[in-house]
């Protein structure tokens, strides 16, 4: 399966995702603090507490590293769609210079 894509699109995609790396750590500081609010508001069960601030804890670990991960992604996507529209601009310098 062949797709072509436009460089404009790619570094477009990378700008799209560049806002969601801190969306998604407030998302995951707010996960943390839920787990943290979990082990207080259940005194009288701590097997929940527990459960809860474990939750907690392995979500906002899950959820950071997903943030990283994107804004890994969002910088290179925005890279590649720069360096594929240099290659682009430069193959059609190069094929003027032959017919031309």
């Amino acid at each position: 399966m062949l797709v072509h894509v436009e460089p404009d699109d790619l570094a477009a995609a990378g700008h799209r995702m560049s806002g969601d790396g801190p969306r998604l750590r407030a998302l995951a500081q707010l996960i943390s603090g839920c787990g943290v609010a979990g082990r207080r508001a259940c005194p009288g069960a701590p097997a929940l507490g527990q459960a809860l601030a474990a939750l907690g804890e392995r979500g906002s670990a899950a959820i950071s590293t997903l943030a990283v991960a994107t804004d890994t992604l969002a910088a290179g996507l925005g890279d590649a769609g720069r360096r594929y529209g240099d290659v682009e601009d430069r193959l059609a310098v190069m094929g003027r210079r032959v017919i031309g």
